[in-house]
């Protein structure tokens, strides 16, 4: 019998290249705005869901449970919404990789936070087919691990940082944020 599973530490099947063009680089940082956009719809979703529910004769947006959860929920969401700007900064066409890799690490990550949490506040109506939610959440399944895992991009940006010359890892970020050499 066949069985189909996605492989989470698996490298892209194929690469494509322009001259001075990674169209893996394009195609991971176009996903990663696009996720960072799909969190953004999950939260303002889970927002008005947790304004709308009521539970013991008041909204559930009163608890401090709900709260704590939204509030790492925005900030996840936030995360990945920097990250992919940062991953779509670039030099006329081509990207940097180190940059790319960090905004899709950074937005697999959040996307499962992100998720999980939106699930949480919905409960059982977040699974139904009649919600919205379920629409955006197997999106973000979906791209997490499309263009390359987490894994994938994480080792990435190790190899890059290896090659480095800054004498530290904060000054390694510092160089890719502010782009000022080329590595990859």
């Amino acid at each position: 019998m066949w069985s189909a599973r996605p492989e989470l530490d698996a490298s892209p099947l194929a690469a494509f290249t322009l001259t001075h063009v990674d169209l893996l680089h394009w195609a991971a940082a176009i996903t990663a705005a696009n996720m960072a956009g799909a969190m953004e719809r999950l939260l303002g979703l889970s927002l008005a869901h947790v304004n709308d529910r009521q539970q013991f004769g008041r909204s559930i947006s009163k608890f401090q449970a709900i709260q704590q959860q939204l509030s790492v929920f925005a900030e996840r969401a936030v995360a990945a919404q920097v990250a992919a700007r940062i991953g779509l900064t670039g030099s006329e066409l081509a990207l940097d990789g180190r940059r790319v890799a960090i905004a899709k690490s950074v937005a697999n990550e959040s996307a499962r936070s992100c998720a999980s949490i939106a699930h949480a506040v919905h409960g059982a109506i977040g699974i139904s087919e009649a919600h919205d939610l379920q629409l955006y959440t197997r999106r973000l399944a979906r791209w997490q691990v499309s263009f390359g895992s987490d894994a994938y991009w994480q080792r990435f940006v190790g190899r890059s940082r290896l090659k480095s010359p800054e004498a530290t890892s904060v000054d390694f970020v510092r160089t890719v944020i502010a782009g000022t050499a080329a590595y990859s």
